[in-house]
């Protein structure tokens, strides 16, 4: 992977492009006759942009909205309300609170709520609207898990590799693994802030993010992987947007690029809903195409790890152990 500062030091507004939207109709049939040029399609544009916007992927629209709303009404309780699902304890939500999470050494102007896919949630009994979030988040997280599979066995075969290869890197489907679900709210630009982003530039830890934007959510900009350019991205309706993560890149020996994004400060309220499709924590991550030399190899724990110090500093040792044991995925 390019070092993060390198990305930075090269960036330029030479070039214009725009980011692929791709109908992933025939994600999910892997014998149609339409699933090759599929990924022909998604392997132009993740190696172009490192991330696309894709359509027809059959995840209900009016239950995206559904929870953006659930989201806006928890974010707007009083802080001590919230403080109760801190993220370092227990329980099926987990609160992070604004200006505790940081970005290459910068504080993160937004508040974070996780919610635990139910496989891995406690029996912590909770108030009614905060068990209708818990509930509407999981089923969320089950649809953007399955879609996220579909489209690693979709990414798989246009790599020349077997439709399932990934699979086995992932928990199991039959085990109703859904990915924990993120729901993030970015604060307002205050008149005279001098801050201009509410989260700096990164590219993230695992396989794909697949993020969901509310209406209103303006402020994101990727970084084009060849030319430097950044470009605004802006909801599109009914599309999901999906970007390369760092897993990814290693596993295709570089073809597809980690995107770098950041989150431009706006003067209104912003929620977003990301998917993290991550790894198995002791999973070897090592290149899957095109490897003959010997690679310097790592587990997607360690890797974690790291980005877990980066993201929360100002911990002590303790507190960051505290956090793992919390927070084990």
């Amino acid at each position: 992977i390019c070092p993060f500062d390198w990305r930075l030091e090269h960036s330029n507004m030479t070039k214009k492009y725009s980011i692929p939207v791709i109908d992933v109709g025939a994600v999910a049939d892997q014998e149609s006759e339409h699933f090759a040029a599929l990924a022909e399609s998604i392997r132009t544009a993740l190696h172009d942009s490192g991330c696309m916007y894709v359509t027809n992927h059959g995840v209900n629209i009016a239950e995206v909205d559904e929870l953006f709303t659930l989201a806006q009404n928890f974010f707007a309780l009083p802080e001590a309300q919230k403080s109760t699902l801190d993220i370092s304890k227990a329980g099926p939500l987990r609160w992070n609170k604004q200006g505790r999470e940081h970005t290459f050494g910068k504080k993160d102007s937004r508040e974070t709520l996780f919610v635990l896919p139910e496989q891995q949630a406690t029996e912590t009994v909770l108030p009614t609207d905060f068990a209708v979030l818990q509930r509407t988040a999981q089923q969320m997280g089950e649809h953007m898990t399955n879609l996220g599979y579909q489209l690693l066995c979709c990414i798989a075969k246009s790599l020349g590799l077997a439709a399932g290869v990934f699979l086995p890197l992932f928990p199991l489907l039959s085990e109703n693994p859904q990915q924990p679900v993120l729901l993030s709210h970015s604060f307002p630009k205050h008149e005279g802030e001098q801050l201009e982003w509410n989260v700096g530039a990164h590219s993230d830890w695992g396989a794909l993010t697949l993020l969901l934007l509310e209406n209103n959510s303006t402020g994101l900009e990727m970084q084009n992987p060849h030319s430097g350019e950044w470009i605004s991205v802006d909801p599109l309706p009914g599309a999901i947007m999906v970007n390369v993560g760092d897993m990814l890149e290693i596993w295709s020996n570089g073809l597809f690029k980690a995107a770098l994004h950041r989150v431009r400060n706006q003067s209104h309220h912003r929620f977003s809903a990301p998917f993290f499709v991550d790894p198995l924590p002791e999973v070897t991550i090592t290149p899957l195409v095109n490897s003959s030399a010997p690679q310097r190899t790592t587990t997607f724990k360690e890797w974690g790890l790291q980005g877990l110090k980066r993201a929360f500093p100002k911990l002590s040792k303790n507190e960051q152990e505290a956090l793992v044991k919390a927070n084990p995925k």
